[in-house]
């Protein structure tokens, strides 16, 4: 009899079980697996993606190819197959969801090539689900596969929108530039929070291309720029708007940015992105939000402006963050971050004399991490327009 957990009605519950059973080995490896094979396509995401991780510690290629029937929503043909598998009346083996699920298991497998082999061939799949994870689990397992260098520009303009932003975050991270004009193609077609993301992403293959605002057709630069400023006003998406203006030299946006920073009810923190884009572009009023947010009362907001000090490299500031570091402030922790990130020999002189003598060993041990790695050990991480995005979407 084939393991399951379906008669627990309630997802939270079905997951806290999922969950306990694999803490506690419960059962044999064999009827983990099983159970684990069918709740790859429970109807409860989180139970999805603790079944494919959990996987991960089952692998072996009799595994990695009922995985991949799953993902093309093939039976398994070989009857040693199917007999390591849950029964038919068990699996669906033509469901997208349990397909989505079994690529994102596949990350999992040490059989790597085997893992890019079946994702690259179903970045054509017919369900726009399965070649959504089909490019995430690929760009996660073989970042520099073949197909993704020739199939990314069509990625594009997939018709599926969440995918063709993926592909577009992808074209950014790999900086390919001679796929700018694609990027810009699929953003004038696309509509919604797609086009938003895709208008980031013009700004963002630009700056990690190393390419000039100027590279831009004019016409499309404004264009894209406009959009830009009109995402200002949706709170969701102020920070990654507000570094995309600054990486287009959206000089037209400036008002708009400090609106951000005089908005009453706007996150202090987005503020401070407002501010920092406004400093990028050369307007004197960044300057001032970012002094005043050193000073804040709201810890958070301190503490983010530290930040902003050390990775924009700010050298009226740099006083302030080797007096904190050397202190028992809340954020001497914060400020040493901040010197990691600043670099130069000052800021590394105090992270040196920090390591050696501090009294607190905690900060010694991160000053040492600063040291050996150049940067700062905990960079700053850029928050999400999607508040629920999980791991790379899967499953």
């Amino acid at each position: 009899m084939t393991p399951t957990l379906a008669y627990i009605a309630n997802s939270e519950a079905r997951h806290r079980e999922l969950l306990r059973i694999l803490e506690q080995e419960q059962g044999s490896p064999a009827e983990r697996r099983a159970l684990l094979l069918v709740c790859l396509d429970d109807p409860y995401p989180p139970v999805r993606q603790d079944a494919a991780r959990g996987l991960g510690l089952l692998m072996s290629d009799e595994v990695v190819e009922v995985l991949v029937c799953l993902a093309r929503g093939q039976a398994p043909p070989s009857p040693h197959l199917v007999s390591l598998a849950p029964g038919a009346d068990a699996l669906d083996w033509q469901s997208s969801r349990a397909a989505v699920a079994a690529l994102a298991a596949l990350r999992f497998a040490p059989q790597v090539d085997r893992s890019s082999e079946v994702a690259a061939e179903l970045l054509g799949d017919r369900r726009a689900d399965v070649r959504f994870q089909a490019l995430l689990t690929l760009y996660r397992v073989s970042p520099q596969h073949p197909a993704i260098a020739s199939k990314l520009e069509v990625l594009l303009s997939d018709p599926d929108a969440e995918l063709a932003a993926s592909a577009a975050q992808i074209a950014v991270e790999l900086r390919r530039s001679e796929m700018l004009p694609a990027l810009l193609q699929s953003w004038q077609g696309a509509h919604g929070a797609a086009r938003k993301a895709l208008a980031v992403a013009v700004a963002e293959l630009v700056d990690a291309s190393d390419l000039s605002p100027e590279s831009l057709p004019e016409r499309s630069r404004s264009a894209v720029v406009d959009e830009l400023t009109a995402m200002l006003r949706e709170e969701a998406w102020v920070a990654q708007a507000s570094r995309a203006l600054a990486m287009l030299d959206g000089q037209a946006a400036r008002d708009a940015l400090h609106a951000v920073i005089s908005r009453w009810f706007a996150h202090p923190l987005l503020k401070l992105d407002a501010a920092t884009a406004l400093m990028e572009l050369g307007d004197a009023r960044g300057d001032e939000h970012l002094a005043a947010s050193l000073h804040a009362r709201r810890n958070d907001v301190r503490g983010y402006a530290l930040r902003l000090v050390g990775v924009k490299q700010l050298d009226e500031h740099l006083d302030l963050l080797i007096e904190l570091a050397h202190s028992s402030d809340y954020h001497a922790d914060t400020a040493l971050l901040a010197l990691a990130d600043f670099g130069g020999e000052a800021a590394t002189d105090t992270l040196r004399t920090i390591a050696q003598s501090h009294a607190d060993p905690e900060l010694r041990e991160l000053a040492r991490a600063g040291l050996a790695l150049g940067r700062s050990p905990e960079p700053i991480a850029p928050r999400d327009a999607r508040a629920d995005a999980d791991v790379d979407g899967a499953p």
